[in-house]
């Protein structure tokens, strides 16, 4: 391949070779684009798909989830539908490409605010579950923060 390179420069001569050189970047870069635009859809369903299915969760099983709530904020249950009622806002939002900025960066901060009010206690106190629990919102919460970098709203 070297030697088709050498000929091809011997040939044409500076210009025209680099030339044909940048041309073959471009080409390179609007493939290296088209991946990642298929990258980034497949991120937008991965991130949404499990929120809405966490969210129909919340309505399933609202009164097991009312445990969940910490005891120093009232509602209990309402809470668990509330929330529920945001991951299939989210995940919508986020599928169908309508404020999907805002709506994954709203994201990130309700799982957040899960890490800080719900999983840290127990994280804390050697729960392991809760640990496992934290740990997921924070890498989730983080992936929402990227799509939503990526978003043009």
């Amino acid at each position: 391949m070297i030697y088709f390179y050498s000929i091809l420069f011997c040939i044409l001569g500076y210009n025209e070779y680099i030339y044909l050189i940048n041309i073959k970047l471009q080409i390179f870069h609007l493939k290296t684009i088209s991946n990642m635009d298929a990258i980034i859809k497949l991120g937008k369903y991965l991130l949404a798909v499990p929120m809405a299915v966490f969210g129909i969760f919340h309505f399933m099983g609202a009164n097991n989830m009312a445990g969940m709530v910490p005891s120093f904020i009232p509602g209990g249950v309402l809470w668990v539908y509330v929330t529920g009622a945001a991951l299939i806002a989210a995940a919508v939002a986020i599928i169908i490409g309508k404020k999907a900025k805002l709506a994954s960066f709203l994201l990130a901060v309700l799982l957040l605010v899960f890490v800080l009010t719900i999983h840290l206690s127990g994280a804390m106190g050697g729960d392991q579950m809760a640990m496992a629990s934290l740990l997921k919102d924070l890498a989730i919460a983080g992936g929402a923060l990227v799509f939503a970098s990526t978003q043009q709203d």
